[in-house]
């Protein structure tokens, strides 16, 4: 990523590699967040919503003056 950039080394295989390795890690860490937030009684399917809704339900749901039922 910076370091490819700053090295200007040309190994793209490498750097598609660390993007990959580093993206699962933070799906992982956000899976992880996520799990913490949510109670495991209530289930949302982002899918049947926009992006922009789904942003919305998300910062409702992270709120801390929110209370779940």
């Amino acid at each position: 990523t910076i370091s490819f950039i700053k090295s200007n080394s040309g190994d793209l295989e490498g750097l598609i590699d660390a993007i990959a390795k580093n993206t699962n890690r933070l799906i992982r860490k956000q899976r992880t967040w996520f799990r913490k937030q949510i109670p495991v009684d209530l289930e949302v399917c982002l899918d049947d919503y926009s992006i922009d809704e789904s942003f919305d339900l998300i910062h409702i749901f992270t709120r801390d003056d929110f209370i779940w039922n």
